[in-house]
């Protein structure tokens, strides 16, 4: 029977959720307890139910608000500026993008113009421009590569500083010999585009040249009113054909090589024997 001297107390096991409670203490008891009230009065048994997490996490909150609305909007004020960051960079990303596109049309429309006017080296500066780094789009289209093809339809590009006169093959097509207003005619090898030797020793730009049917020797024709024999695999000036009395516009070997016609804008054609430097016939306007 119930005794108001001794009221009854539910001791607390933290393993059973089981609270101790006086009849003073009741304040402390949950909510979810107050039905077990009346059991423990009148002695019966009181089935305990294992604590959960929920229950301990709102017991947490309640015990620590002002702490916990503190690290909440902590929190909140991180996460913020975090998006706010992930935005402003995904427009700074957009913009730039956007920017390279509109660069990638102007350069292009500039390329075109330079292929046009026959500037092919600054159109290949564009071109080039316009290659991606590692990780960049790759904004080139079919523009891009139908002026890469047509600046590059050519093998090789030998270059000169100043205009070029003449340009001659080899009889094996292995060298070519190219010569202007430099005063130098240059040797090129035609499968590697490198220079193999330059000939050197007239007085002034070079008009002409040919190649011997062997292949040894080379012809030029100059501004100094001669012409000049040169060995082709040394370079060195073999012998000096003087006998115009102006510039040297032509020359050329006969099937045989044995004799070497030259032009002169003298308004004479003359055949040498090349291997004497003999004058054989000259033949123009007295």
């Amino acid at each position: 029977m119930y005794n108001p001297r001794h009221p009854p107390r539910v001791q607390h096991f933290g393993y059973l959720g089981v609270t101790t409670v006086s009849f003073r203490q009741q304040r402390m008891i949950v909510p979810e307890n107050h039905a077990l009230l009346p059991k423990a009065y009148e002695g019966l048994p009181v089935i305990a139910r294992k604590d959960t997490m929920g229950y301990r996490s709102a017991k947490f909150l309640q015990r620590h608000k002002a702490g916990v609305a503190v690290t909440a909007l902590f929190l909140t004020l991180v996460i913020g500026f975090i998006v706010s960051l992930a935005v402003k960079s995904a427009q700074v990303a957009r913009e730039r993008d956007n920017n390279r596109r509109l660069l990638y049309v102007a350069q292009m429309n500039l390329a075109w113009e330079a292929w046009e006017t026959n500037n092919i080296t600054r159109m290949e500066e564009l071109l080039n421009s316009q290659v991606p780094e590692p990780g960049q789009e790759d904004l080139r289209g079919f523009e891009w590569y139908l002026l890469w093809r047509l600046g590059h339809c050519n093998l090789l590009t030998f270059q000169h500083k100043i205009p070029v006169a003449f340009v001659t093959f080899s009889p094996d097509g292995k060298k070519l010999a190219t010569g202007g207003d430099e005063h130098t005619v240059s040797l090129w090898d035609t499968a590697t585009g490198q220079e193999i030797v330059a000939f050197k020793g007239h007085g002034g730009a070079f008009y002409s040249g040919a190649f011997s049917p062997d292949g040894q020797r080379l012809a030029t024709g100059s501004a100094d009113h001669t012409a000049k024999l040169w060995d082709v695999a040394t370079g060195q000036e073999l012998c000096t054909l003087k006998g115009h009395g102006a510039e040297v516009m032509s020359v050329a070997f006969s099937p045989d090589g044995r004799i070497l016609a030259t032009g002169g804008y003298d308004g004479f054609v003359k055949l040498w024997r090349a291997a004497t430097e003999q004058e054989v016939l000259a033949r123009g306007k007295q």
